[in-house]
């Protein structure tokens, strides 16, 4: 399976994270005061986002504190809900059983309520791209996201950009790519003939590029 590429780490990431730096923040993470919880998602995020030659030390580390990050998605602070969704996109997209992980500790339903009932263009960015690379695991995490409900809220951010609403092209293309993916398999054409029907010619052109892709994508 090919590896979703690196991009470029944010400002204030670590140049190289050590496991007693992963140990600090997820003390900050477990803890109530929401701007820590943030800070630290920030910084897991940041993490995350670093070429692999430099995070392999700590990526198994931070893919335990998957439960922590799930249970962020249900904070009253939608800084820390994005940020946690950013973070559970970039757990879904690393190697090995990630996903699986994040299937465990109960995101996807989570992550699909987040995609039907919020306006923010962040968190609905990191919601398609988590369960895109959720999708990608396994034919049984594929099957596990559209029976439970999942394409739906795909298909509604569509419609709301093709209506003319707030949903911005960054949000469109994530969820585009995550549709994608629930239709690489044959019998899974019914999703994309409703993706077609609502996108306009351009993004249906984009949805059929896509459906070819087997990569992860990184949130940013």
């Amino acid at each position: 399976m090919v590896k979703a590429a690196a991009l470029k780490p944010a400002a204030d990431a670590p140049v190289r994270p050590t496991r007693a730096a992963v140990a600090r923040s997820a003390e900050q993470l477990r803890g109530a005061e929401p701007e820590l919880q943030q800070a630290a998602a920030a910084w897991f995020r940041s993490v995350l986002r670093l070429p692999d030659e430099v995070k392999t030390s700590c990526v198994e580390d931070i893919v335990r504190l998957t439960p922590r990050f799930v249970e962020l998605l249900g904070s009253p602070a939608q800084a820390v809900v994005t940020e946690a969704a950013s973070v559970i996109a970039n757990i879904a997209a690393s190697p090995g059983e990630s996903s699986a992980k994040v299937i465990e500790s109960g995101a996807v339903p989570l992550l699909i309520e987040l995609l039907r009932s919020t306006s923010n263009n962040d968190l609905k960015d990191h919601a398609a791209l988590a369960l895109g690379n959720v999708a990608i695991g396994s034919a049984q995490a594929r099957d596990l996201i559209l029976e439970s409900g999942g394409l739906e809220p795909l298909t509604d951010v569509m419609t709301d950009f093709v209506g003319g609403s707030s949903t911005s092209a960054r949000v469109l293309n994530s969820t585009v790519w995550a549709i994608s993916q629930m239709c690489r398999a044959v019998s899974r054409a019914p999703c994309c003939s409703a993706a077609h029907a609502l996108l306009p010619p351009a993004h249906t052109a984009s949805l059929l590029r896509c459906r070819g892709r087997r990569w992860r994508c990184c949130a940013p």
